[in-house]
């Protein structure tokens, strides 16, 4: 049993492998140095995270992983009165339940405890 566990949090030389070359290819596609980019163990963590939901190809990982790494940028570098818009007074999250077919009138919700944040027109015109 305690061997079979130890497996599972346990990466093989070839899952570093995957996960090294997923790393080299995100920080290609940020444009970045893999050595020198300021937040190389957030992404490398987040690479992980990838990884140890099951995804094998190092090209799906690393292009998940950029893509997670922009958006958070993103967020880093909002001015902070949208910051305070978008984070739920409740649970204090920035995670936001996407409706379909959003109109004006589409209530926003809080993907983590499902408080109402706000009206999409009144998001949007934050945004603009």
């Amino acid at each position: 049993m305690i061997q079979n566990l130890s497996d599972k949090l346990t990466y093989s030389e070839d899952d570093w492998h995957v996960m090294e070359d997923a790393h080299i290819k995100a920080c290609e596609i940020l444009g970045l140095h893999p050595a020198y980019y300021e937040h190389k163990d957030r992404l490398a963590r987040t690479i992980m995270s990838l990884f140890n939901k099951g995804t094998r190809d190092y090209q799906i990982i690393a292009s998940l992983a950029a893509h997670r790494e922009t958006i958070y940028q993103r967020v880093i570098e909002m001015p902070d009165n949208l910051m305070r818009k978008l984070e739920c007074p409740t649970c204090g999250t920035f995670y936001l339940r996407r409706p379909y077919n959003v109109q004006n009138h589409t209530l926003i919700q809080c993907k983590s405890c499902a408080r109402v944040l706000a009206r999409w027109s009144e998001l949007e015109a934050e945004f603009t």
